[in-house]
């Protein structure tokens, strides 16, 4: 498979004049609270729409003190709570993730179609998925895939033929990619806090990237926000990893480039 391009090249001066307004679906989380974070850093960022459910247990410090940063309620499994948040959004960022089977289900799969489609019909010029690494079904009976699918949701998949968390996270992506919105997926390998000392790697295999090497959540966030004002990443998905020490990782058969 072809590599994707190095995101950080020089096509996005035109993009950087259109995209102010982002919206981070799951700005709680580790990998959301890093994208307010730089995102209102940013000179060119007019305003983040930072997506709670429920606004009141922010806790403090963990959203930026800046007048760009807007924490609004909102839920992603209720796309009529998101209209007015979506309008006039330039980039939509969604970091959510379920954290049991019918939140996996509601969240990873139908409400990435729902978001997706209200989306569309906003007028948003982006929409960045974080995914994960060995989603594609060509991984099914890999070891690390099938724990990945059933910690979270049980043991079902793919002994029964009710889906695990991995699986839905493909159907979400599969929706994504049929609405119509322009897209870039994100799909990380392990996800881990601080700093790693290593640059970030980005490819394309549709299954491990650098033996599932880490990410940061911070590279994660920097990453996903290069890739929603570049044009080379409209409508592509590509894995991406941050250890550059590991085995392998310089390896010409992973065909990755450095971010």
């Amino acid at each position: 498979r072809r590599s994707p391009p190095n995101i950080p090249n020089t096509s996005r001066s035109d993009a950087r004049e259109r995209m102010s307004t982002f919206v981070v679906l799951g700005a709680r989380g580790g990998t959301g609270a890093q994208l307010v974070h730089k995102l209102v850093a940013r000179p060119d960022v007019k305003e983040v729409r930072s997506v709670v459910r429920d606004p009141a247990k922010v806790e403090a410090g963990t959203m930026p003190d800046d007048p760009k940063c807007k924490v609004v309620g909102g839920d992603v499994t209720d796309v009529e709570s998101l209209q007015a948040i979506f309008a006039g959004a330039t980039v939509v960022i969604n970091a959510t993730s379920g954290r049991s089977f019918e939140q996996c289900l509601a969240v990873d799969q139908v409400a990435v179609g729902a978001t997706a489609k209200l989306a569309l019909e906003a007028g948003v010029q982006r929409y960045v998925l974080v995914s994960s690494q060995l989603v594609h079904p060509a991984n099914t009976w890999k070891f690390v895939r099938l724990i990945l699918n059933n910690v979270i949701t049980g043991f079902k998949a793919p002994w029964s033929s009710k889906p695990g968390m991995m699986d839905m996270k493909f159907q979400g992506e599969q929706l994504l990619r049929a609405s119509g919105v322009p897209y870039t997926i994100v799909r990380p390998g392990r996800l881990v806090d601080g700093p790693l000392d290593a640059t970030p790697f980005a490819g394309q295999t549709n299954s491990h990237f650098m033996k599932g090497a880490a990410s940061t959540r911070a590279d994660v966030a920097a990453v996903c926000i290069l890739a929603a004002e570049d044009e080379r990443t409209r409508n592509c998905t590509f894995e991406l990893a941050s250890d550059a020490t590991k085995p392998g990782a310089k390896d010409g058969s992973m065909r990755g480039e450095p971010v």
